[in-house]
């Protein structure tokens, strides 16, 4: 549960730690043998990639490329230990903590206090109340929504890792559908986020005509490292593909399992146009799951 040392441990910190009665206090041997169970039952929900639907598992591997991943993954096990029967809340809360985590990480080019004070807010009020909690961490996420619209549709993310990581990831595992993603599909997961990938420029920066590369930065402008141009591709097919044209480039695409890029290997041509109507799909995709209409998110 990522615990560290405590420097300069005195035996009066030890008579204060004895004394916290709170649902977080130090536990007895049974309680902690409470939170082993806590810990199991989240692999159960959340990592059983053979028995579990993929929305359900891909929270737990999404939020390792939030910026905030590595300081809140535990916490559906914290509500699994303070509420135990309720696998659906757990459910729920973990999917609104990987938005918010998401967004948080979208907003801003690193971790910002903000979102800490949000998160370490909404695990206060999930001593008392799942619900309240999970309605907390909503909240905090629907004010983010014109700020996450904004760099979906106006920033270069390919300069950011944790911004084309996250939009790429992401728009691959929701182009499957819907019905796809309640489904079990260890293939699918471990291709998003186990298998060797690049990110992938339709429009390649660097042209491989030399003499067209200056036309294209003039002409493409921000939108040649926006999202519209961005999609996720296999390392071994992006290395053979190269800089090539779109259409040199299409003989590599349709050998891809990815479902954004066998999209892109229907198309005859890709212009400025395709760029930015795809720029405004895309954005339309990851906000409707980011911030679904009935404001709390489902898993």
């Amino acid at each position: 549960l990522g615990l560290n040392q405590w420097a300069h441990f005195t035996p009066e910190k030890l008579k204060n730690i004895l004394s916290d009665r709170s649902p977080l206090a130090p536990m007895s041997v049974s309680g902690i043998k409470h939170l082993i169970n806590a810990r199991y039952r989240y692999d159960d929900l959340f990592s059983t990639e053979d028995k579990n639907p993929v929305s359900d598992v891909m929270l737990q591997r999404l939020i390792w490329h939030s910026r905030y991943g590595g300081r809140y993954w535990y916490l559906p096990v914290i509500h699994l230990y303070l509420h135990e029967n309720d696998n659906e809340g757990a459910k729920v809360f973990f999917s609104e903590l990987v938005r918010l985590a998401l967004c948080y990480s979208l907003k801003q080019r690193k971790a910002i206090s903000a979102a800490h004070t949000c998160i370490r807010g909404a695990l206060r009020k999930l001593i008392a109340s799942s619900a309240e909690s999970t309605h907390h961490l909503a909240a905090e996420r629907i004010c983010l929504a014109d700020e996450v619209r904004n760099v979906l549709l106006n920033e270069q993310l390919a300069w950011n890792p944790t911004w084309k990581s996250i939009v790429c990831r992401l728009s691959e595992l929701l182009a499957n559908g819907d019905e796809e993603l309640k489904l079990s599909n260890p293939k699918l997961l471990e291709s998003v986020f186990d298998m060797p990938v690049d990110i992938e420029h339709i429009q390649a920066f660097n042209d491989k005509d030399g003499q067209r590369r200056e036309d294209v930065w003039r002409d493409w402008s921000y939108w040649l490292n926006g999202l519209g141009n961005l999609a996720m591709l296999e390392s071994s097919i992006n290395r053979s593909i190269s800089n090539s044209t779109f259409t040199e480039k299409k003989k590599g695409y349709v050998k891809s399992q990815f479902m954004t890029i066998l999209n892109l290997a229907t198309l005859d041509n890709w212009t400025l146009d395709d760029c930015k109507c795809r720029c405004e799909h895309e954005t339309q995709k990851l906000m409707a799951w980011l911030f679904p209409r009935d404001g709390i998110a489902t898993h």
